[in-house]
């Protein structure tokens, strides 16, 4: 709150009027700024760095006017930075400069930058933070064919800018992806087919356009040598295929592909078996073990194993299932 007193001839008039940076309060539209008590008294609600500035009290009459002029300073986070440019960005490094906002009356102390793509259009990513308050850096990695935005905010001990706006839109010139995806495996879905799974590359790792994953499969075993080979969308992350068999032993290759080709060296083989089905097999022979006791407690069954490498089981063999079946209570007769 500021205040403003003059003292004249009694018989004029005093009008107060105020101006801030040398312009007419009512000419700024600045909010929270009341004029009270035929405005020797200037107040301001809810300080803000907008508010920061010089203030000058005007006292005049018919005959005179007289002014004095007071400065506010009010410390908070620093203004955004602004007139940010990409100075380098399609050879994979990216250069930036800028100029640094009003740093409202404490110094900054780094500058954070952060990146938005299409691949997540309403997240800004972090990215880098500087280690002082320079306004250009050089040399940040960025991805390959992957079109960007960047935006920087300061930091004072008071806490962040509010961020720049953003640059330009830059892409990043395409390569080869570097690398192929992980965790590829083959699962038993269920009997004729064979389903493969990988995990997901990220979009910021398919390096250009029309990204896409090549499976190769070979069956194992078979009468000729015959790869087929099929193409996934990049979004997806699983292959299932008609095989027309039961538990047969495949290799399987899944290769990352762009519009640049395929990373060297090729994918590592990996091995599985198409699904599983309902053995066909049952044991034979079974029966109670007569050498052991009996009771109404405890039983023990005996029965000759099935061969584990006989094509009936139609699948792994993981073991037998007992079922047991109540028939009826016996009831002693009571004399």
């Amino acid at each position: 709150m500021f205040s403003c007193f003059a003292m004249s001839d009694p018989k004029e008039n005093i009008k107060y009027t105020w101006r801030k940076n040398g312009q007419h309060l009512q000419d700024l539209g600045v909010n929270q700024l009341s004029c009270e008590k035929n405005c020797t008294v200037l107040k301001i609600l809810k300080v803000k760095s907008i508010h920061s500035g010089n203030y000058t009290c005007i006292a005049s009459n018919r005959i005179d006017e007289d002014q004095r002029t007071v400065r506010l300073k009010v410390k908070a986070p620093p203004h955004p930075p602004n007139d940010v440019k990409i100075t380098s960005c399609g050879d994979w490094k990216l250069g930036l400069k800028w100029s640094a906002g009003f740093n409202n009356f404490h110094p900054i102390v780094n500058y954070t930058i952060e990146y938005n793509t299409p691949f997540h259009p309403d997240e800004w990513i972090f990215l880098f933070q500087t280690s002082d308050n320079r306004t250009q850096i050089n040399g940040l990695p960025l991805s390959a064919g992957v079109e960007y935005t960047f935006r920087i905010k300061a930091l004072n001990v008071k806490g962040f800018s509010i961020a720049s706006k953003p640059t330009t839109l830059c892409k990043t010139d395409a390569k080869k992806p570097a690398r192929h995806p992980d965790g590829v495996k083959i699962k038993n879905w269920k009997e004729g087919y064979l389903f493969i799974e990988w995990k997901a590359m990220d979009p910021m790792d398919f390096n250009g356009e029309n990204f896409s994953y090549k499976i190769f499969v070979r069956k194992l075993h078979a009468k000729d040598d015959k790869i087929s080979s099929y193409i996934v969308a990049g979004e997806k992350n699983s292959k299932l295929i008609k095989t027309n068999d039961t538990y047969q032993k495949y290799g399987v290759k899944v290769a990352a592909w762009n519009i640049k080709g395929t990373p060297l060296p090729g994918p590592v083989e990996i091995f599985g078996y198409s699904g599983m089905g309902v053995p066909t097999i049952r044991p034979k022979n079974f029966a109670l073990d007569e050498t052991q006791s009996f009771t109404h407690e405890t039983a023990t069954f005996v029965w000759d194993a099935v061969p584990s490498n006989s094509t009936e089981l139609k699948g792994k063999f993981d073991g037998y299932v007992v079922s047991i079946r109540k028939i009826k209570d016996i009831i002693f007769p009571h004399f």
